[in-house]
């Protein structure tokens, strides 16, 4: 059902699923079209809230990455009637805690009180949603922040590896875009640009509260709609991704380091969306493939053939396809050698060689991680908002553990012939140019870039 749906208003009823994960909680959506989410949870006198906006990197203009990221970093550097210095230390006085985070899809901002200044905390919140100051001088200071964390970044050889593999997978699709941006993009920024931003996508109607932890919903409920009701209904703004570019045939891209002596590797293609049939199948396979320390990539790669420390998969599910990743690292002189052992173990699953063992191992994995991974009041908040950002079902959650379990071979066999590629495929080297060319052209046609192009 889609967000902002009043069908879905009060609490949760009963679910069918085995085993419950997310406690009950109340859904209300307000006039303004904002969506409050609030869950009980009382073991600690804490609160954790968690206001997310439908509305991520995907949101900046082309040219203009990073603007999504620096807009929610200015929002924290003064709002409403306090400054940056003033607001900071609101937040402490509170015994507060607060951060931000873009990502493709989405953005937020979180925040973790005590039980007994939650509301002071709270109206903090909405001031640094509706009203942020983005002060001339703090704008300067952050993207002069933003420049030079980006910087330090480019030092580390898998962080470029990271950036430079979704780039040449999905070229100038947005999610080939880096959501902290690059030089050039954060220099030509202006406040105009974050104001705009703000203006555009900081609307209720493309907004959802989360609250979790020792708090009366019914009381609360009153609470926010005194801070957050009187916010300015405008229409949610149009953010959609377009479906990626499957990848056709290999191709490889050296991103030249001659100082390395060890080489980062990434091998991949695009994967799966969140709205996908194989969604289960996928996280058990990958489970399979690349997930724990006895995954057959680090078995093969690590353990049998000593070419690296470690080796994992990946997927990122997102609103459209998002990228499937085989990441590890190796002696530049092994490179070929390692690229063809992660090629031969994506081909060994895909043959089926997989057996019910290795379900049933990967099973129990998984069942075993769901549990932990919703244990505390802010992982709770976040899975709230998840629903309503990717307009999953109440029960997504309650019913993780019965959908893994019921994944068959049939469904890995389904899965790893769909998403664990071959012969179409996307190869990433951060290395020394004169010799990984060499030792990757049999992969594919290559490409070769600067270390600076970021």
């Amino acid at each position: 059902m889609a967000p902002g749906s009043g069908s879905r208003s009060g609490l949760r009823a009963p679910v069918s699923a085995a085993h419950r994960i997310l406690p009950d909680y109340r859904r209300e959506v307000l006039a303004n079209g904002l969506v409050v989410l609030i869950a009980e949870k009382r073991e600690l006198p804490m609160v954790s809230v968690g206001l997310f906006l439908r509305s991520g990197s995907t949101g900046d203009p082309e040219g203009k990455e990073g603007l999504a990221s620096l807009t929610l970093e200015l929002t924290r550097h003064g709002a409403g009637a306090h400054d940056a210095a003033a607001f900071d230390e609101a937040i402490e006085s509170v015994g507060g805690s607060l951060s931000t985070t873009v990502d493709h899809d989405y953005s937020g901002v979180s925040a973790e009180f005590l039980s007994g200044d939650f509301a002071s905390g709270l109206g903090l919140l909405a001031d640094l949603v509706q009203r942020p100051s983005f002060q001339p001088e703090e704008f300067e200071r952050a993207r002069a922040k933003a420049l030079a964390e980006l910087a330090q970044s480019l030092e580390d050889p898998s962080t470029v590896a990271d950036r430079r593999f979704a780039r040449f997978l999905f070229g100038s699709h947005p999610y080939g875009r880096p959501t902290e941006g690059t030089r050039t993009s954060l220099t030509g920024l202006t406040r105009g640009d974050v104001v705009s931003f703000h203006a555009k996508h900081f609307v209720p109607s493309n907004a959802v509260l989360a609250i979790v932890g020792d708090i009366d919903s019914r009381e609360l409920l009153a609470k926010v709609q005194k801070l957050f009701g009187e916010w300015p209904a405008r229409p949610a703004p149009r953010v959609a991704a377009p479906a990626p570019e499957q990848v056709r045939g290999r191709r490889v891209l050296i991103v030249d380091r001659p100082d390395v002596n060890q080489t980062q590797v990434r091998i991949g293609a695009v994967g799966i969306s969140r709205s996908d049939a194989d969604y289960f199948p996928s996280l058990v396979a990958n489970t399979i493939l690349g997930v724990p320390f006895t995954s057959w990539l680090n078995q093969e790669i690590r353990e049998k053939r000593g070419l690296s420390y470690g080796a994992r998969s990946s997927f990122r599910a997102l609103h459209q396809p998002g990228p499937f990743v085989v990441s590890t690292f190796t002696r530049n002189d092994r490179l070929a050698e390692t690229v063809e052992a992660a090629f031969d173990t994506l081909r060994r699953f895909r043959q089926g060689g997989y057996t019910e063992e290795d379900l049933r191992k990967a099973q129990n994995y998984r069942a075993g991680l769901f549990p932990l991974s919703l244990e505390t009041s802010d992982q709770i908040a976040a899975a709230l908002g998840e629903l309503e950002i990717y307009s999953l079902p109440r029960e997504f959650y309650d019913e993780q553990i019965d959908k893994v379990r019921s994944v068959t071979l049939e469904d890995l066999g389904r899965a790893g012939q769909r998403l664990f590629p071959v012969d179409d495929a996307v190869i990433v080297a951060v290395s020394p140019a004169a010799s990984a060319r060499a030792a990757l052209e049999k992969f594919g046609p290559v490409t070769v870039e600067p270390l600076g192009m970021d």
